[in-house]
Parts: C-alpha cells; structure tokens; sequence
C-alpha cells in the first residue's frame, strides 16, 4: 500500500520544486543585477550591498530547498538552514519596516509584508528550536 503513495509524493515533491523556479529566477535576476551594478560603481537603490545581498541570499536558499526537494533524499530540511532562513525573514521585516519610514509608505500598506515575513521567520525559527531541543 506504501508503494501506490511514493509516486504521489515524488510528483508533489517535483511541483513544489517547479513551483520555486519564477522566485530563484526573479531573486536571482534582481540580486545578481544589483551586484553588477554596485561593482560598476552605481550607489543607486537596487546595488545597495544589502538589497542585492538579500536576492542573492533568497535564490541560493530557494535553489537548495529545490535541490533538495527534487533529490528527495528527505522532506526534513536542516537545522542551521531553518535558523539562517528564520533569522533572514525576520531581519528582511526589520528592513521593509524602516525602509517604508523612510520612504513615507502608509502604514496600511507595508502590514501584510511584515506580518508575512515576520510570520514565516517566525515559524522557521519555532520549527528550528523545536528541532533543537527534541534532539538536545
């Protein structure tokens, strides 16, 4: 019976998988631009180091989560991603937060994007320590 299953969860894994592909392309795009950008000598808002970090950092973590999924050696992600993912969204709130001050954005409008990633860190890190403390 396990059997008829496994197909299920490889073709679920291989969607999830399909499914990150536009977000590693447009982090991806968006930070590696910024990177050339600020190695070119522009200071403008795309090549701050932090921005273009921040794409760089999603891709790459994205891109491992897809390896991973489609590797399918297992559905459990590590312990050290799960912290650097959670610390990353949480860190990625802090910054739209003061960027939006900065910008004048109305508080109405940056809520959703800080309740989302705030709310993903926050699961991220819950799931890290759990993970931490069950094995401990």
């Amino acid at each position: 019976m396990t059997d008829c299953f496994r197909g299920l969860e490889r073709f679920e894994r291989i969607g999830y998988s399909v499914l990150l592909l536009p977000v590693i392309g447009f982090f991806g795009y968006y930070g590696m631009r910024g990177a050339l950008l600020y190695a070119g000598g522009s200071r403008t808002a795309p090549a701050e180091p932090f921005a273009w970090g921040i794409g760089l950092g999603v891709a790459l973590g994205a891109s491992y989560v897809a390896l991973h999924l489609l590797r399918g050696a297992s559905t459990r992600l590590p312990q050290l991603f799960l912290l650097i993912s959670g610390l990353g969204a949480l860190a990625g709130a802090v910054w739209f937060v003061l960027l939006s001050q900065d910008l004048g954005e109305p508080w109405s409008e940056v809520l959703k994007t800080v309740v989302m990633l705030g709310g993903v860190g926050t699961m991220a890190l819950i799931l890290w320590w759990r993970r931490v403390h069950d094995h401990g």
